[in-house]
């Protein structure tokens, strides 16, 4: 019985494949997650946000830019478009590179996130 209700992971799709990619993007180097093959079943701002996740402290979070819980923010990204995600994660970099701490730390992550966000726009 069970096994009559059991579908194939390949058939889930794109929500199976972004599963699937996400994992090894865990434990790729900074440098090498913009030029990664794995990007191409990964929506843009799920990479991003992986990225602040290897920020420095300094770098504020979309949410804590916006001055919103957690839970706020994922309603919000539930209700907008991936470029939009991808946007607001634009804004917290530029504003930390514009700060004293971002003039020397955090160079590789920020512009991994940087190749990140451009890739998304091409």
């Amino acid at each position: 019985a069970i096994g009559e209700a059991l579908v194939p992971a390949e058939a889930i799709g794109a929500p199976y494949r972004a599963l699937r990619a996400f994992k090894p993007l865990l434990f790729l180097e900074t440098t090498k997650v913009p030029g990664s093959l794995l990007l191409h079943d990964l929506p843009t701002s799920a990479v991003l946000h992986h990225l602040l996740g290897r920020a420095p402290a300094a770098l504020q979070s979309p949410h804590a830019q916006s001055g919103i819980t957690v839970s706020q923010y994922s309603v919000w990204m539930d209700r907008h478009a991936d470029a939009d995600a991808v946007s607001r994660v634009q804004q917290c970099t530029d504003a930390f590179a514009r700060s004293p701490d971002g003039a020397s730390a955090g160079e590789g992550v920020l512009e991994a996130i940087s190749a990140v966000s451009d890739g998304s726009a091409a």
